[in-house]
This record gives C-alpha cells, sequence and structure tokens, in this order.
C-alpha cells in the first residue's frame, strides 16, 4: 500500500526534535569520557595493562558495541513494523537507561565484567535513533525526506555541542557520573516520548521476525537490486568515518595532550557546525537539487576533509580543518538515508532503516579492532583509511546513480 503525502500521519517535527535530541544529548555527556576512562593515567578501571593491551581494549569495547547493534537493529526494525514506533521506542530507552546506570556502576565497582555487559546488551536491542529515522520516514514525503533526516542531524549537533561540554564538567567530579546522567535522562525521553508523539505507523507489517536477521539481512542489503548499491556506498562511508571519530579522542590525547575537558570542548565545536549544516546550509539545498545530486560533489570533498584534518600540527588549525569535515559529514549522510528511504517500499520503513542501520554497524564493528593494532604504528592511520574508503564509497556511486542517471 502506498501512503500519500495527504494521507501521511501528522506528528510534530518538533516533538520528533526534542526526543532525538534528548537522545543524543545523552550520548555526547559520555563521548568525552570514554578515552579517558581507558587511557587516563590515575587508571579509573584498576587495570594493569600495556599501551597495546589498552589499545585492544579500548577498540572491543567499541567494535563489539557496534556488531551488537549489528544484529539488533534490523530486529528492533522489524518490531517496530509491527507493534509500532512508540513500543518500540520506550522499549529501547528503558534498555539503554538501564544500560548507562549499570555503566555507571561498574566504573565505581572497577567491574570490567558489568562494564562489557552493560555496554553491550543495549547494543543487541539495536538503536534509538533507528527507530527515531523510521519515525521522520513515516511522515515525510520523498522530496522532503533529506531535509527532514537532516532534522536529526541538526539534533545529533546540538547534542555534540551541550552534551561533551556537560559531560567534560561532570567527569572531573566523577567518571561515573556522565553515565547516571545520561541514563536518567533516557528514563525521563521515554516518558516525554510516550505521552506527546502520536503513533506514525500506518499499516502494521505481518509474519515472523528472525533474531538471526542481523546476518541475513546483511546478505539482503547486498543482494537487493533496489538497495544493494547505495548499501555498498554506506557501508564503506561509515567504515571510513567509524575508525576516524572513534579513536579521534585518542589521537587528541597523544597528539595535542588534550584534557578531557578539551575533549569536550573539540567535540562541542564539532557539534556547532554540525547543527549549523543540517540545519541551516542542508535544507535550501535539499530544496533546489535532489540527492543524488547533491552527493556527487559531496563525497569527494568529504573523503578530502579527512586528509586535511591529518596536517595540522596546533589544536587551532585542527578546529578549523573540522569545520570542512562536518560540513561536508553533515551534507552527505542524511542524503544517504532519504535514497535509501525512497527507494523501499513505505511497508518496510522500519525494516529497511533497520537493515541500513544494521550495515552501518557492521562497518563500525571491525575498524576499533583494526586500528588498535596499527595505530602503534602511526596515529594518523584512521585519516588515510577514511580517506580511502570515502574515495571508494565515491567510485561506487558514481558508476551505479550519476552515470546511469546520465
Amino acid at each position: 500500500m502506498s501512503i500519500t503525502t495527504e494521507s501521511r500521519p501528522k506528528a510534530s517535527l518538533g516533538i520528533i526534535f526534542f526526543i532525538a535530541f534528548l537522545d543524543l544529548f545523552g550520548f555526547g555527556i559520555i563521548l568525552p569520557i570514554f578515552a579517558p576512562l581507558f587511557f587516563d593515567e590515575a587508571n579509573i578501571l584498576g587495570l594493569t595493562l600495556s599501551e597495546n593491551a589498552r589499545n585492544l581494549l579500548y577498540g572491543i569495547v567499541l567494535g563489539g558495541f557496534s556488531l551488537c547493534q549489528f544484529l539488533g537493529a534490523p530486529v528492533m526494525g522489524a518490531v517496530s513494523d509491527r507493534v509500532g514506533r512508540k513500543k518500540a521506542l520506550l522499549f529501547m530507552f528503558c534498555v539503554n537507561g538501564i544500560g548507562a546506570l549499570c555503566f555507571a556502576w561498574s566504573i565505581l565497582a572497577q567491574n570490567l565484567g558489568l562494564l562489557l555487559l552493560s555496554r553491550f546488551l543495549p547494543g543487541l536491542f539495536g538503536s534509538s535513533l533507528m527507530i527515531t529515522q523510521t519515525v521522520i520516514a513515516d511522515i515525510s514525503s520523498p522530496k522532503t525526506k533529506a531535509k527532514n533526516f537532516g532534522l536529526v542531524g541538526v539534533a545529533f549537533g546540538l547534542g555534540f555541542i551541550f552534551g561533551p561540554i556537560a559531560g567534560a564538567i561532570l567527569g572531573n567530579i566523577n567518571f561515573a557520573i556522565p553515565f547516571a546522567v545520561a541514563g536518567t535522562l533516557t528514563f525521563l525521553n521515554g516518558a516525554f516520548m510516550w505521552f506527546a508523539l502520536p503513533e506514525t505507523l500506518v499499516k502494521k507489517a505481518s509474519g515472523r521476525i528472525n533474531l538471526l536477521s542481523g546476518i541475513t539481512n546483511l546478505k539482503k542489503a547486498f543482494t537487493t537490486p533496489k538497495l544493494k548499491q547505495i548499501f555498498l556506498v554506506v557501508f564503506f562511508l561509515n567504515m571510513g568515518f567509524a575508525l576516524f571519530t572513534q579513536f579521534f579522542q585518542v589521537y587528541l590525547i597523544e597528539i595535542f595532550s588534550f584534557s578531557q575537558r578539551e575533549i569536550g570542548y573539540m567535540f562541542a565545536w564539532i557539534g556547532i557546525w554540525i547543527a549549523i549544516t543540517q540545519g541551516g546550509i542542508l535544507r535550501p539545498i535539499a530544496n533546489r537539487f535532489s540527492p543524488v545530486n547533491i552527493l556527487k560533489f559531496t563525497i569527494p570533498l568529504f573523503a578530502l576533509t579527512y586528509l586535511l584534518a591529518a596536517l595540522p600540527t596546533n589544536a587551532v588549525w585542527l578546529a578549523a580543518a573540522l569545520v570542512l569535515f562536518s560540513i561536508f559529514q553533515g551534507l552527505t549522510f542524511p542524503n544517504t538515508l532519504a535514497i535509501i528511504s525512497n527507494l523501499a517500499n513505505n511497508s518496510v520503513q522500519g525494516e529497511t532503516i533497520g537493515i541500513n542501520q544494521s550495515v552501518q554497524s557492521f562497518a563500525y564493528g571491525f575498524p576499533p579492532i583494526l586500528a588498535s593494532f596499527t595505530l602503534s604504528i602511526n596515529l594518523k592511520f584512521p585519516n588515510w583509511f577514511g580517506f580511502a574508503c570515502t574515495m571508494l564509497a565515491f567510485v561506487l556511486f558514481y558508476f551505479a546513480f550519476v552515470k546511469k542517471k546520465d
């Protein structure tokens, strides 16, 4: 059943924006704490490890979470197609809130096993942001999807502005506090969502849900004729982005001797430009040009910014390079999601965006483990890897969409 623009369910983009902002603010709070938690000389976790062992453990924590999301994202996407977006979101907020509180306790107790469990278990239930994107897909027309998905990018940017600053301040008191605050905010966000957001699913899907659909849907992503090309592009875009962003904190600590507060400020700076891009720059561009016409320029320029970010030898020039990195990232990612959503049937938006989340999570899963072995050789390896993966994504995109369109 196709859904016309007139018959689409009504839901306030303002409400969706606020839900996404609180979600991403909670994520931003813990962001500047993660690398110092493993690399701080005060030995927060009470572990006696070599530098290589710390790199590996940090990579396992980051990569393991992403691999868990790879398994869980398509399952929760399919669940939201069957039970509705609100029930799926409420469940995920509860799981994420419990996970954050348990993570806080694991720091206080210096319990590595609990830390891993509280990180990996929420990952098995996918991503609340994925369901929020599905809600936006429900209420958007093909022409408005790119700019409406950009709304999540604005929330992402604002969460990056205020969250890391708050996290850096709270983390100076105790590393467990940002996680406890993030967990509490997640529960409050779930309550607000339940009462403020109308259900946006028009027609519920039927059929069984395969708990191993992360594996089968990865195969589906790369074999479905309409979607396999754009999913390959998404895979390589995210693979390069993952390695760079996941070890960016380590880069700041080792090269520029950043404290956790300075890390928070740098992420806030990135957030400002993501918000400006997706709130002010993306919308007028999306109104004038199709996602394909936008991406044929932004993807190669985004690739070059990885190399640009490797050049500075002081923090001021690095901050300047990250302006361009944030702008081209902010123009690229919402438009790839718009293409995916437009190619999928309306009745399986949740499943399709779940597959996209699964592809992204798979792309995020292995680079941290790879980087744990390469960082001891050269800390700029993530920049080179990001450039190579993004250029490969551009080549695939060019032949699959630009040349075909021409």
